[in-house]
């Protein structure tokens, strides 16, 4: 991004707002552990299926969304 001002000001932003909050203990559930759009089988309009669960375990869920989030965010930039 540092060839992005745009980009590395909205980063900045992010990271202040994520300073803020408070950190709270999430229960440890299982999780895909690689959890993004390539794993995901979609039949009319609807998952339908979950694919390479191999790195499956014990997580937490926000880990989870968040490799989902940085994943789809990757897609935009192309």
């Amino acid at each position: 991004a540092a060839d992005e001002p745009q980009v590395l000001a909205k980063i900045a932003q992010v990271v202040d707002i994520l300073r803020t909050i408070d950190e709270q203990a999430e229960d440890t559930v299982p999780v895909h552990g690689d959890f993004h759009e390539g794993q995901l089988l979609v039949k009319n309009g609807h998952v339908s299926g979950l694919i390479d669960i191999d790195t499956a375990g014990p997580g937490e869920r926000s880990d989870e969304w968040a490799t989902l989030l940085a994943h789809l965010s990757g897609l935009q930039l192309d």
